[in-house]
């Protein structure tokens, strides 16, 4: 059997079998990482499929990389407001997109002004440790 080397610092060196192996093992899936990691990269047809659009200017970097951040925090909350019951999300959804006043929401669902503060409130925590437990790893 042949003996196993590998070059370090530019010498052979003789390694066991499992040594050899395991080594080529890494190097194969680093770079199976690199082509899945290319394979993501995004290119001007493929931010144009998914609705990304922007104008050729000298800002151009900045104004892609800002479109791609905002769609990625958009699916990201989309995520994170399935978690809420219909009256949570029907809440959020008067407020921040009805632009309802809490005192118009709450004839809406038969409660106080204060009940839907403390609601709104509520569901604004729920929200932020979901998304920091769920995206920050904190």
């Amino acid at each position: 059997m042949k003996n196993k080397t590998l070059l370090v610092n530019k010498k052979r060196i003789d390694v066991s079998d499992e040594v050899y192996k395991a080594y080529y093992k890494e190097r194969e899936h680093e770079r199976y990482l690199y082509k899945k990691a290319k394979d993501k990269e995004y290119s001007y047809e493929n931010m144009k499929e998914n609705g990304i659009q922007f104008e050729y200017n000298q800002g151009m970097y900045i104004q892609c990389e800002d479109e791609i951040i905002k769609k990625l925090e958009i699916e990201k909350l989309n995520l994170i407001l399935k978690d809420l019951s219909k009256d949570e999300r029907r809440l959020v959804y008067l407020y921040y997109f009805e632009n309802k006043t809490e005192k118009e929401i709450s004839l809406l669902f038969n409660l106080s002004q204060k009940a839907i503060n403390k609601r709104k409130n509520n569901i604004i925590k729920k929200l932020r440790n979901f998304y920091q437990t769920r995206y920050l790893n904190i």
